[in-house]
């Protein structure tokens, strides 16, 4: 249950360990499972975690949702909130295995983290939905969420504090939401 900023912190770290991925992928692949809320309403409660947030289910339906959204929203959605450069973003975003890639990376960083911090993590959907705990550290994911989540806000911070004290202020939306720049 960690946050949409939790899980920017991470595809933001994965981006920097590895600039050649792309992180407009990285992030949208990263927050995407949280879609399962819809899933979860318009079968009425038959299905909700199980579809994105299992390694079949992020890997292929998060992966595809993840590489769409980049491709054809992303840059429309970071230049009008941002005022990010649209044709710049597109440029960054088209489709490629890049792009791809980055989603899927993504998709299964936020099905591992939240198996970290979840009372249900449907791991092995379809082939089963029982729950895979293996990575819920003390067994309380009560305990694990609250943990997790202030270490990722705290790499936030020091992330943006790093950035903001080498390279100021100008670009940093452009920087954190677009990379390689």
């Amino acid at each position: 249950m960690t946050s949409s900023l939790g899980h920017y912190t991470v595809a933001y770290l994965i981006y920097k360990s590895k600039k050649t991925l792309s992180l407009p992928g990285l992030i949208i692949g990263s927050v995407i499972s949280d879609l399962d809320i819809l899933f979860n309403y318009l079968t009425r409660g038959y299905l909700g975690r199980e579809l994105l947030h299992s390694f079949v289910g992020a890997g292929i339906l998060g992966t595809l949702l993840s590489t769409l959204l980049t491709v054809f929203f992303y840059p429309l959605v970071v230049s009008t909130f941002f005022g990010i450069n649209k044709e710049e973003n597109r440029q960054v975003c088209k489709l490629s295995k890049t792009v791809l890639f980055s989603s899927f990376i993504g998709g299964f960083s936020h099905v591992l983290i939240d198996s970290t911090c979840h009372n249900y993590n449907p791991l092995f959907y379809p082939f089963t939905k029982q729950s895979i705990d293996i990575l819920l550290l003390p067994y309380d994911w009560r305990f694990s969420y609250s943990i997790i989540e202030m270490l990722l806000f705290a790499m936030l911070l020091t992330i943006l504090i790093i950035d903001l004290s080498r390279k100021g202020v100008k670009g940093l939306w452009k920087r954190m939401l677009v990379g390689g720049y």
